[in-house]
């Protein structure tokens, strides 16, 4: 009689992958691969076996972390133009960076993966209760949010999390370095990819 061994596969967090039984050295059939929110399935600790071998093995799956981005801004409403176009660039960004291998951290390439974009209709208190939403998500950053007046909305829980914010399009002074250009500290971790309001003037 011939024996039967078994394959069992430990996903580490990701989705869940059967095990298999069946007769020694008969061939097997191999999983689709796992997933897993926020990672990237890099690969087995080992080989998969073309055919079933003459013991029980446990596989182990290995992941890469992926950055997790959560964005804001107006997706309706009367600025929704602005909120929509940014929306677009981010996901055409997103899909470019990753498609040429991510972004170096520390020598390792990471991918970049877009959790939600909320819609906070250009306003302050909207893009204050988006971002605590996005923060629940494990967001590594924010994008956003688009409109100046949001995205000084959102700049206080910025801080109180500690989570980088870049608002794209938010040209107002103040939002980096306070009303009288000296809260630099209150406001460390929030940037702009533009210009300011006085330089552009």
């Amino acid at each position: 009689q011939i024996n039967q061994y078994t394959i069992t596969f430990d996903t580490d967090g990701g989705s869940i992958i059967e095990p298999i039984t069946k007769d020694y050295n008969s061939p097997i059939d191999i999983p689709e691969n796992p997933t897993r929110a926020g990672y990237e399935f890099i690969g087995w600790d080992q080989e998969l076996p073309l055919y079933m071998p003459s013991e029980n093995i446990n596989i182990k799956a290995i992941w890469r972390k992926n950055i997790l981005i959560g964005c804001s801004g107006p997706l309706s409403g009367a600025a929704s133009i602005y909120g929509q176009a940014v929306k677009k660039g981010i996901e055409l960004a997103v899909e470019e960076i990753n498609a040429a291998g991510g972004v170096n951290v520390d020598g390792k390439m990471m991918k970049l993966e877009l959790i939600d974009f909320v819609n906070d209709e250009a306003y302050a208190e909207k893009a204050a209760s988006g971002f605590k939403e996005l923060v629940s998500k494990n967001v590594d950053i924010v994008i956003g949010a688009v409109t100046s007046g949001a995205t000084e909305g959102l700049i206080s829980e910025a801080k109180k999390y500690d989570v980088p914010v870049i608002t794209p399009t938010g040209t107002a002074d103040q939002l980096t370095v306070g009303v009288d250009g000296n809260q630099r500290a209150e406001r460390e971790n929030v940037f702009r990819a533009c210009f300011y309001e006085s330089y552009q003037g």
